[in-house]
């Protein structure tokens, strides 16, 4: 549906709900604006898969590093542990 008819069938809509004919038809001018960044269902799904990555990224990410400082704490007490005997 273009952006027209877009507004026409608003206008019908706006006026059958009571809004005056002057009133609806600027309501639904301003809402149907070429141009106007609105988000799709795709954009979200693409927004959330994009999320998930990052989410899932910096996951792995802590992750390593606490297996790193696990790691250097077990290697400190080992040394420890050896150099006591």
């Amino acid at each position: 549906m273009d952006s027209a008819a877009a507004v026409a069938v608003a206008v019908r809509v706006l006026e059958s709900a009571g809004i005056e004919g002057e009133q609806a038809q600027a309501i639904a001018e301003v809402i149907h604006q070429p141009g106007a960044d609105y988000a799709t269902k795709a954009d979200l799904a693409a927004l959330e898969a994009r999320l998930e990555t990052t989410i899932e990224r910096a996951k792995n990410a802590v992750m390593l590093a606490l297996l790193g400082a696990v790691g250097v704490i077990l290697a400190g007490v080992a040394l420890i542990t050896t150099l006591a005997r």
